[in-house]
């Protein structure tokens, strides 16, 4: 795995290295500037215009779906919703959901705990005193 600075040098990187393939939307072999999963298949494109027009012609073709997975990122016909701090969450599988879930809660947990730990810190560099 390589990993670049800028979406500059992952042009530059996949131009020298020959990386190509065949755009979803225009079907023209080009360097790949962009992946996505769709639907469980790895998609790509040639620029962001073929991959906007091709998620255009998703949302006439399926309807309401899940747009963009806030746990893996991919694009699904299924849509699975959950709300998470009174924000509605859009995901493409009840596994994605979980899975959030699960990672949202741990967060959570590491926040409070570093708040506590911050609370000792305070208590224990003023001595073991508190003000009053």
């Amino acid at each position: 795995m390589n990993f670049v600075c800028s979406l500059a040098c992952s042009q530059e990187f996949k131009r020298v290295n020959n990386i190509m393939g065949v755009c979803e939307y225009c079907k023209n072999e080009r360097i790949i500037r962009d992946a996505k999963r769709i639907d469980g298949k790895d998609c790509y494109f040639c620029c962001d215009g073929c991959k906007m027009i091709f998620c255009h012609e998703l949302e006439k073709t399926w309807g309401k779906h899940c747009s963009l997975c806030a746990y893996c990122h991919s694009i699904s016909k299924t849509v699975v919703t959950a709300k998470y701090e009174g924000t509605d969450e859009e995901f493409c599988s009840e596994d994605c959901s979980s899975k959030f879930k699960m990672l949202f809660c741990c967060v959570s947990l590491i926040g409070s705990s570093s708040t506590a730990q911050t609370n000792w810190l305070d208590w224990s560099v003023s001595g073991g005193h508190t003000s009053y």
